[in-house]
């Protein structure tokens, strides 16, 4: 039952590395998905205070 053999590390070494690629190239698509989402955010908002801002003008003829 007992054996004084050790196993050898390399399975888990390449399984780290394995691990380690996974991790970083999630994570790569993650910030380039978040990246391109961050633009439309800032286009949508700008273009809502915009609509707004005409809003205002239409209702009390001045502008914010």
């Amino acid at each position: 039952m007992y054996s004084d053999k050790q196993k050898s590390p390399w399975p888990r070494i390449v399984f780290a590395i394995l691990a380690l690629f996974a991790v970083l190239f999630t994570g790569r698509i993650l910030y380039q998905g978040g990246a391109e989402a961050g633009e439309e955010s800032i286009t949508a908002i700008r273009e809502a205070v915009e609509r707004g801002a005409k809003q205002c003008y239409v209702v009390e003829g001045i502008y914010p």
